[in-house]
């Protein structure tokens, strides 16, 4: 997916060099996946061309799109140790950082924004029906906005950018690069799809 893997500097000390790591590469993945729903699924236009080449199939993958997404900012806030072992999250990290100014600040803000992700997935995960007409979804869930997702992102992205910032390590790169994402499925599917005899060329 990437061509450009995320910055390791040596200048980011060794303690936390690995979950620096793991954390950039999953707030790179989070941004993507995030954009492709958003691609897929975020105008009646995307939704109805979906819902007309493969209904079924992209209920599916609408579904499984949004459970990871959950899944993923759940992990991504989860407190810095559960069930006695230390986890790979912000607060991991944060912990371990705390000399870096306003980070704590950050990641408290983070923590709030992902409170309604957290709610839900607690009480359950979605579910839609196969055989359903495909509606835009520009919200992640029925209770948390496009702007609570979007908030997540730039305070995780914050958070990332005041540890590499710190050691003047670079940019994390949070913007993954990649080749055939969602917008290329979208255009392939428009190519594909037969056209109306007016439009069709007369021989």
């Amino acid at each position: 997916m990437r061509e450009d893997p995320l910055t390791s500097s040596d200048r980011i000390p060794e303690e936390i060099q690995d979950v620096c790591a793991r954390l950039g590469e999953d707030v790179a993945i989070l941004h993507l996946k995030w954009s492709s729903y958003l691609e897929l699924f975020g105008s009646p236009e995307s939704a109805a061309l979906l819902s007309e080449a493969a209904r079924a199939c992209f209920q599916i993958i609408a579904e499984s799109l949004r459970n990871d997404i959950v899944l993923s900012i759940c992990r991504l806030s989860d407190p810095s140790r559960t069930l006695g072992r230390d986890t790979v999250s912000l607060a991991t990290l944060v912990a371990r950082c705390r000399d870096i100014p306003r980070v704590e600040d950050l990641l408290m803000a983070f923590q709030a924004a992902c409170g309604p992700v957290r709610r839900y997935r607690n009480r359950h995960l979605g579910h839609n029906d196969p055989d359903s007409i495909i509606r835009p979804h520009q919200d992640l869930l029925p209770d948390v906005e496009r702007s609570v997702i979007e908030e997540i992102l730039r305070l995780a992205d914050g958070i990332l950018r005041a540890v590499y910032g710190h050691y003047s390590a670079g940019d994390p790169g949070l913007r993954p690069s990649y080749i055939g994402g969602a917008p290329a499925l979208v255009a392939w599917l428009n190519r594909a799809r037969p056209q109306p005899d007016s439009l069709r060329g007369v021989w």
